[in-house]
């Protein structure tokens, strides 16, 4: 079926410019893509964010002139180590977003 997900986590690691800001505070990067991410929910827990990906790519038909995939980013559950379900999936245009979506939502 459509449903795609798994995986998740992400990198720690120190920024030069995290000396400026004050202990214990994390520094948020916003992207420039920011508005055409994605929010996908109820996917098999088995899902790896490749497969969503990948499944993305596909159902934008190859046409790479409407847009890509920049970024697929698993929600975790770290108490049932496991992912959640759920996704963040984020193109670098909005048709590429609305294409996605028209045809993602409510699929199985």
């Amino acid at each position: 079926g459509a449903r795609r997900g798994g995986g998740g986590g992400g990198g720690g690691g120190d920024d030069a410019a995290a000396g400026d800001e004050p202990p214990g505070k994390r520094v948020k990067v916003e992207s420039e893509y920011k508005e055409y991410r994605m929010f996908v929910q109820n996917m098999n827990f088995d899902t790896t964010a490749a497969q969503l990906e990948k499944h993305c790519l596909e159902l934008l038909g190859g046409d790479a002139s409407v847009g890509t995939v920049i970024e697929c980013k698993l929600k975790y559950n770290k108490f049932a180590k496991r992912s959640s379900g759920n996704a963040f999936v984020t193109f670098d245009t909005a048709e590429a977003r609305q294409r996605v979506k028209d045809k993602l939502n409510n699929t199985e």
